[in-house]
């Protein structure tokens, strides 16, 4: 499968809410970019039906639970147990909270600087 991502990833392992139609799923990041998510699903599994739909995903600190950022996605890949989502719009507050959980999880925030640069004159 050929790299289709712009922006550098950091992994982590955070839990996660994520609502898509009715339901909602305990879910793990495992992944987050300044663009996009891959998300861990064990129950429901995710299915081919999910992609292209909307979602809405609120990551939790660990182990309080407490949400950290709140996001409206769109599944744009489904592979195995995970989902890879996106979002075409972020509020400056989840931007900002993005860019802490990122940084303090060991991301270059030099990079995370010039990658928000970026985003911004991409609008």
């Amino acid at each position: 499968m050929q790299e289709q991502r712009h922006h550098v990833r950091q992994r982590l392992s955070l839990p996660a809410r994520l609502h898509i139609g009715p339901a909602a799923s305990q879910v793990w990041i495992r992944d987050i970019s300044l663009k996009g998510v891959l998300i861990e699903c064990d129950d429901p599994q995710p299915d081919q039906d999910w992609l292209d739909r909307l979602a809405h995903v609120q990551i939790l600190s660990d182990p309080e639970l407490i949400p950290l950022i709140e996001l409206d996605v769109v599944v744009v890949r489904v592979g195995g147990n995970c989902i890879g989502a996106t979002w075409q719009k972020i509020d400056l507050d989840d931007l900002i909270a993005l860019r802490e959980l990122l940084t303090a999880n060991l991301a270059d925030e030099r990079l995370i600087e010039r990658e928000m640069l970026e985003l911004y004159h991409d609008e």
